[in-house]
């Protein structure tokens, strides 16, 4: 959430070529900046991000972080806040922005789940991500389940720089540790060792060998 001080014209105003723009100090959840609002002289210039007399505005934290789950870097989702919003904000208010989720997707990665799941899929992904500035193609583990009352629940999603069913057998190790005990169905690929790795922690289940096809795989 974001609210708006106004600033009065003076030294943070200025003409652009007959026209004005005045700075507004802006207050969101992680920090202030400046930001920079065109006006003609005739006041016909309607602002459609922050609109006139709007005090408050929803939406820059949401941005910041849909830029970061892009990938971007800092630098650019700094760039890009300026050419949308015409602010300028720092590097730490990026950071604290991302950093304020991460609470919530460690609880969501680490929630109970059920006891038993009717039908559980697992695959890998291959996706190039950006890690310590270098971009590299990793595996995304993921787990996705049919429950006992036809929801679709997605388990969890792992990353790790290539599969194995060592890997696999980790993952399978943390959901019965949130709870999982059973399904009826798993189904997964043919990379070697997986399937023995679903049968040594799910003993019971019917295991479903599908044929192998990691998308954007090496």
């Amino acid at each position: 959430m974001l609210v708006l001080h106004d600033t009065p014209l003076g030294p943070n105003c200025q003409v652009l070529g007959g026209n004005f723009s005045f700075g507004e100090r802006v207050e969101t959840e992680t920090g202030l900046f400046d930001l920079e609002v065109p006006r003609d002289r005739k006041g016909t210039f309607e602002p459609q991000i922050v609109k006139k007399r709007q005090r408050r505005m929803g939406g820059l934290d949401e941005a910041i972080i849909h830029l970061y789950a892009r990938g971007q870097s800092t630098r650019s989702i700094q760039e890009t806040i300026k050419e949308l919003y015409g602010a300028d904000v720092s590097s730490s208010l990026v950071s604290d922005v991302t950093a304020s989720v991460l609470e919530d997707v460690l609880a969501w990665q680490s929630r109970p789940l059920d006891k038993v799941y009717a039908i559980a899929y697992f695959d890998a992904l291959f996706v190039k991500s950006r890690k310590e500035g270098t971009v590299k193609t990793r595996a995304v583990f993921v787990g996705l389940a049919i429950d006992l009352e036809g929801e679709k629940q997605v388990l969890g999603l792992w990353m790790a720089p290539t599969e194995g069913a060592i890997s696999w057998l980790n993952i399978f190790s943390e959901l019965q540790a949130r709870g999982m005990e059973d399904c009826f169905i798993v189904c997964v690929d043919g990379l070697k060792g997986l399937p023995e790795a679903v049968e040594a922690t799910f003993p019971e289940a019917c295991v479903h060998t599908l044929p192998q096809r990691n998308a954007g795989g090496p």
